[in-house]
């Protein structure tokens, strides 16, 4: 998980998803409102906890409290097809 490319694998944002699924009970609901709740100015903070072995992911609002494997998640034009 060091390298800095980590997030943009595709793969590697599957498993991250399934892990936030399972470890939820199997089932993750996210409604149309949850959603939209997501604004380009949203940072995610990623980071590795040595101690515990474990990735942190944390929601923050200071922009400038930015750390080395940090990575914005902002929405554009949503559009699913189910």
């Amino acid at each position: 998980m060091a390298s800095s490319n980590f997030l943009q694998d595709p793969d590697n944002l599957f498993v991250i998803l399934v892990s936030v699924i399972k470890k939820n009970g199997g089932k993750l609901v996210l409604k149309d409102e949850d959603i939209l709740k997501v604004s380009k100015n949203d940072l995610v903070m990623m980071k590795y906890d040595t101690a515990n072995n474990s990735v942190v992911f944390q929601i923050t609002a200071d922009k400038a409290d930015e750390e080395v494997n940090s990575f914005t998640f902002g929405k554009k034009d949503l559009k699913f097809d189910n």
